[in-house]
Order: C-alpha cells, then sequence, then structure tokens
C-alpha cells in the first residue's frame, strides 16, 4: 500500500485543498476606532506577503484605521491607515 499527499477526487485532477502547495486561509480584522472587531473576513493568499498587500489594499477600501492579518494563531501584520494617524 502507498500513502499519497494528494487525494484524487471522481473526476481524476487532484483537489486544491489536499495540494501542499496551495494556499493558506487568512483572517483580516478591520478594527474601529475604539479598537474593537468591526468586521472579520477570510481571504486566501498564497503567501504572508500576499496577505499583507491584500489587507492595504482591503485598508483603502475601508473606513477602519487598522487591519490585522492572522493566519491560525499567529499575528502575520498589522496594518494602519496614514490619514488615521494624523498623517
Amino acid at each position: 500500500m502507498s500513502i499519497s499527499t494528494h487525494q484524487t477526487p471522481a473526476g481524476g485532477a487532484p483537489s486544491a485543498a489536499f495540494i501542499p502547495e496551495a494556499g493558506h486561509f487568512y483572517r483580516f480584522y478591520s478594527i474601529d476606532v475604539g479598537g474593537r472587531i468591526a468586521l472579520a473576513e477570510d481571504h486566501e493568499c498564497e503567501s504572508d506577503g500576499a496577505a499583507i498587500a491584500l489587507a492595504k489594499k482591503l485598508l483603502s477600501e475601508k473606513t477602519c484605521p487598522t487591519i490585522e492579518v492572522w493566519l491560525h494563531k499567529s499575528r502575520i501584520g498589522v496594518i494602519e491607515s496614514r490619514s488615521w494617524r494624523g498623517a
């Protein structure tokens, strides 16, 4: 018997959910002015760098001053809007 790292569905092609190179689901917390979580969103990204880039894009589209990026139990980064810091 052999053990494969990929599971193949009935169609024959490997499922992205079981391919080790597939991205990870990051959680993006929009933090309001009072420091409370205003919104939590999950997005799939290929890397920490891609998640940080997405957080910057999301922040530019929101009215909150901060977005925190998490992967599982690890905080990957905090992105703050300059307009909220008086810059």
